[in-house]
């Protein structure tokens, strides 16, 4: 590309900023389909494998996910009727061995879904 042509696309680049600072264009909901995050992701990490490019993808996605529909305050997804007795739920587990608190939470499920791509990855090479 000839500093002609970078000159150009500054120049372009710049109206177009001018104009929608002009017209207060503030349009955060635009849609990328996952064609387009992946080639934005390959061109701004292009060494990276696909692989580490699905998994930055995957990590974009939850971000949105999580901005859109922000969690509920743990401890107030489950209804008093669906918790049954608490004599039914209780159980002992092994001497030393311990046992989780919570439900999983839905960022558990993306992050174990990247994780899983993660190793998938590691396993190939």
């Amino acid at each position: 590309m000839s500093s002609e042509d970078i000159q150009d696309l500054i120049s372009r680049v710049k109206i177009v900023i001018s104009e929608d600072k002009a017209t207060g264009t503030k349009d955060h909901s635009h849609q990328y389909s996952m064609a387009d995050l992946k080639d934005y992701f390959q061109r701004k990490y292009p060494k990276e494998s696909e692989e580490e490019v699905m998994v930055r993808i995957l990590d974009h996605m939850k971000t949105q996910f999580f901005n859109t529909f922000p969690s509920t305050v743990k401890g107030d997804d489950m209804s008093t009727s669906s918790q049954g007795s608490v004599g039914q739920n209780m159980f002992e587990g092994l001497a030393g061995e311990s046992q989780p608190d919570d439900e999983p939470t839905q960022e558990d499920f993306w992050d174990a879904m990247i994780q899983s791509i993660k190793s998938k990855k590691d396993k190939s090479q």
